[in-house]
């Protein structure tokens, strides 16, 4: 946890920007009820340090924020069907294609969802849990190699990976 949040504070912002505060739980709680969804703890606490960063290649989502594509609701919204499966999305790869929780899947792993494929299913994982997604996207995003596809590389920092379930790994679908 505290190796992302750090990374994320050392993240270029683009021109103006300065780095989100957090929100409170009131509008998190708020945000939830509406969409009939309970956020992983783990996002909590990320919503909590900063709410919609834009960084890594498509920025971070949070919820109620300023620019739509970095705002949870906002896919909701797109694909409705992801909150009813539980599928939170939490980041974007630059292409329009979105890294999702599968909150309620062994230990909620994350996901990639190539929307352009298919938009209802996982195309496969890419971490056992939100901190280690938020590693990984920010290392790649400053040119760290091997992630999701070098299976050796990637489960030297996240062994947990291995054990998950809800779609194959990545180095599984190449």
């Amino acid at each position: 946890m505290d190796e992302a949040k750090k990374l994320a504070t050392q993240m270029k912002l683009p021109l103006g920007d300065t780095f989100p505060k957090g929100v409170q739980n009131e509008q998190i709680e708020t945000f939830q009820k509406h969409f009939d969804i309970n956020f992983p703890l783990e996002l909590v606490m990320w919503l909590r340090f900063t709410n919609g960063p834009c960084i890594g290649p498509s920025g971070i989502f949070g919820i109620n924020t300023i620019r739509k594509n970095l705002d949870i609701g906002y896919y909701f919204g797109l694909y409705p069907d992801w909150a009813k499966k539980k599928f939170i999305p939490i980041a974007g790869d630059g292409c329009g294609n979105v890294y999702v929780i599968l909150h309620g899947f062994s230990q909620d792993p994350i996901a990639f969802i190539d929307v352009a494929e298919d938009n209802k299913i996982p195309a496969f994982l890419v971490a056992s849990d939100l901190w280690h997604f938020f590693c990984f996207y920010l290392l790649n995003w400053i040119g760290e190699t091997g992630w999701p596809f070098d299976r050796e590389k990637v489960l030297r920092f996240d062994p947990h990976l291995i054990d998950m379930s809800g779609a194959p790994k990545a180095w599984e679908v190449e």
